[in-house]
């Protein structure tokens, strides 16, 4: 299924399998399909366009960074990687994004610094602030308000769901944009979380 699979655990806290699968998208119900089924179908809702969205992915694990990009290529984003926070300010500060996806817990440069210094870069340049959704696996309201502190828009718990980012970035990018292609094949992501005993 041009997937894959892992897990990440942690000793005395359990493990979380993760796997990523491409099933093709069935093809739309005609009217009278739909209203016998009495099933409403559900779409994430599109935001790439003719000018496609530039989004910074800000993440020190590949797997995430993977996983991410699954969610968001249906959508004909141009995206670009950064391993750490240091990188993420670099790439900020030479170039333009539309939006940028950053982890919170990082070696080198956390989420939180490097978002301060993005802020803090835009006001000396007097730019328009880019648009930062915070990821972080961290269960503590207080970590999510942490990061909107430090200048993030929005701070989303990991595991994220498909359709809870996809909102979120057309949210932050001023909603869908018209003009892209539907997609011919849709990705999948799941999870199964197994505590420990």
């Amino acid at each position: 299924m041009n997937g894959r699979i892992w897990v990440e655990s942690r000793p005395g806290a359990g493990a979380t399998f993760y796997f990523t699968a491409r099933f093709r998208v069935a093809p739309p119900l005609d009217s009278d399909s739909a209203a016998e089924s009495h099933v409403e179908p559900s779409h994430p809702p599109p935001v790439s366009a003719g000018g496609a969205l530039r989004i910074l992915i800000v993440d020190d694990s590949e797997e995430n960074r993977f996983l991410v990009a699954e969610y968001l290529k249906e959508l004909g984003c141009h995206l670009e990687f950064a391993a750490n926070g240091l990188i993420a300010v670099d790439k900020v500060c030479s170039g333009a994004y539309d939006l940028v996806l950053m982890d919170l817990q990082m070696p080198v440069m956390d989420g939180y610094a490097a978002t301060r210094r993005i802020r803090g870069w835009e006001e000396e340049q007097k730019r328009a602030s880019t648009p930062i959704i915070a990821l972080t696996a961290s269960a503590l309201d207080a970590e999510l308000q942490k990061a909107v502190h430090a200048g993030c828009d929005i701070c989303l718990r990991k595991p994220v769901r498909l359709l809870t980012l996809l909102e979120a970035v057309a949210k932050y990018t001023n909603g869908p944009r018209p003009g892209a292609p539907p997609p011919l094949e849709k990705s999948w992501f799941g999870f199964i979380p197994v505590c420990a005993p």
